[in-house]
């Protein structure tokens, strides 16, 4: 029993090792399982925290190819495309990512950011509302607030 007790707090010392942070965790996950489409996902929103940007956008396109139907990711790239200034990949990306997920305020709130962010005030406050009927007013409070919408 004692050599049993051994052997599996060795094991778990290396196991806990992979909790180390985001990036150890979700590389051994992928490491384990290269098609881990939420893996991929998670990744990707670590590496945007760390603002290795295109770097994140491949682990995206990784998580889209092995489930394409995955509105997450398509959304996290479109944050991505938008942060590095490709703003038409970007709305395309949220589009796509809205027409996954029609009912997800988040969605509607991060394309109503983006489209805000472009001076699209229009379909700006059409999303951010779409977003407050779904359930999320955070972005159409503060663009009310700013005078962006009415």
């Amino acid at each position: 029993a004692i050599v049993i007790m051994i052997i599996l707090s060795a094991l778990t010392w290396r196991q806990c090792g992979y909790w180390k942070n985001s990036f150890t965790l979700f590389s051994h996950a992928l490491h384990v399982n290269e098609h881990n489409y939420q893996a991929h996902i998670n990744l990707a929103s670590y590496l945007i925290k760390m603002d290795k940007i295109n770097e994140a956008i491949s682990y995206y396109n990784n998580a889209i190819h092995i489930k394409p139907g995955q509105a997450d990711a398509y959304n996290n790239r479109g944050i991505a495309y938008a942060k590095i200034g490709k703003y038409q990949q970007a709305a395309n990306n949220f589009n796509k990512a809205t027409e996954l997920q029609p009912n997800n305020a988040d969605i509607f709130n991060n394309r109503a950011n983006f489209y805000l962010n472009q001076g699209n005030s229009a379909w700006g406050c059409r999303d951010a509302k779409t977003a407050c009927v779904l359930g999320n007013c955070v972005t159409f409070i503060w663009a009310r607030e700013k005078g962006l919408c009415n």
